[in-house]
């Protein structure tokens, strides 16, 4: 994992799954409140940050690159929300977006942060499964740090998630190890551990 001095603001984006399966368990309230909890902790670096949001068969930038993590948290509020899983979209929609913002500020600080239950249905061109470890390990090589939290119940979507995160030389935090009152405070101090 690679370690930044915290000095330079970095851009996060966060990759928000809004499929039926977080909607069935409520974890995508779960998931924005989250989200929300931590965006808002972001401006004591200045840093950027910027939402992603995949469902059904694309991934959709909901919040574009923005140094106002209130603007991002009113925003998370509207996040679409569909029946199917496109988590290796929401991989290479994060990507791409941290690549756009690279062509002006060459060596930005990125940390992706993935918000999912693990389960994901559909892929670009392949396997789900196999995709989302592939883009993984592409978000890696390209320096940027990858945070998975892991809104499973400790079924398959959580092999899916601890997997996604080794191939990154990421983070891999158990949202359900850690009591509801303590998650925001706990993702907050794993996403400065990397940035």
């Amino acid at each position: 994992m690679k370690r930044r001095s915290g000095e330079a603001p970095a851009l996060v984006t966060f990759v928000v799954d809004s499929s039926m399966s977080m909607r069935a368990h409520g974890d995508i309230r779960r998931a924005t409140a989250l989200a929300t909890g931590v965006l808002r902790r972001a401006n004591r670096h200045d840093d950027y940050v910027a939402v992603v949001a995949f469902h059904d068969e694309r991934a959709d930038v909901v919040v574009p690159p923005t140094d106002d993590p209130d603007v991002a948290a009113r925003r998370l509020e509207d996040v679409p929300v569909g029946n199917r899983t496109p988590l290796p979209a929401g991989l290479l929609a994060a990507r791409r977006l941290v690549d756009r913002e690279r062509t002006a500020i060459p060596d930005l600080p990125a940390v992706v942060v993935v918000l999912t239950d693990g389960r994901p249905t559909v892929g670009i061109e392949d396997d789900p499964v196999v995709e989302t470890n592939r883009l993984a390990r592409r978000l890696g090589a390209s320096g940027i740090d990858l945070v998975v939290l892991d809104l499973d119940r400790g079924t398959t979507g959580t092999d899916v998630c601890r997997s996604m995160a080794a191939e990154a030389d990421g983070e891999y935090v158990s949202m359900a190890e850690i009591r509801p009152a303590d998650r925001t405070r706990t993702v907050a101090r794993v996403i400065e551990s990397v940035r």
